[in-house]
């Protein structure tokens, strides 16, 4: 008899302990990470219009090359014939999907390593004249399936969660 009360009391010890613990870590905003509300990290360029955009230049060491927009149709500059309309619907998505998320690296000296300096894929664009975005596009990342990126004006470095070289490069390497 006396061994059943002894198990009983420890069993009611245990189970206001455990609720009292249970009942602390209810506060703690660690113990339940489901609960954290997940925010979208801040983007690279936060007022991107691409209905703003009528001028864009991509150009990699020697190579560049200049697309204006002319009555809502991408081309060349001094050209006749449409550029691929469906080139820059996927460049514009892109660019408005750049986020800070994964930052690589603060430190200016490591641009080179990244392949975020003067080597790197340029993207400029404006619109009326008036830059909007200028960011570099550089080495891919550990998984060949990302690259590094830098936007002009800073020393961040992130990298990005699609092949953002491929995106670009349709356009400054075409296929003949």
């Amino acid at each position: 008899m006396k061994l059943k009360n002894l198990l009983l009391i420890l069993m009611l010890l245990i189970l206001i302990g455990g609720s009292f613990w249970l009942g602390k870590n209810l506060k703690n905003e660690q113990f339940w990470l489901f609960r954290k509300i997940h925010r979208p990290p801040p983007l690279l360029f936060p007022n991107f219009s691409q209905e703003t955009i009528d001028r864009l230049e991509i150009s990699q060491q020697d190579k560049k090359r200049v697309f204006v927009k002319i009555n809502g149709e991408w081309r060349e500059e001094n050209a006749t014939v449409s550029a691929n309309q469906e080139n820059f619907k996927e460049i514009f998505e892109t660019v408005k999907s750049l986020n800070r998320a994964e930052l690589v690296s603060q430190n200016p000296q490591k641009r080179e390593i990244f392949g975020v300096d003067e080597s790197a894929l340029k993207v400029f664009m404006k619109a009326k004249e008036t830059p909007v975005v200028h960011f570099y596009i550089g080495k891919r990342g550990q998984d060949f399936l990302s690259n590094f990126y830098r936007k002009e004006s800073e020393d961040n470095v992130y990298l990005s969660q699609k092949l953002l070289d491929q995106v670009f490069l349709t356009l400054l390497n075409p296929q003949e």
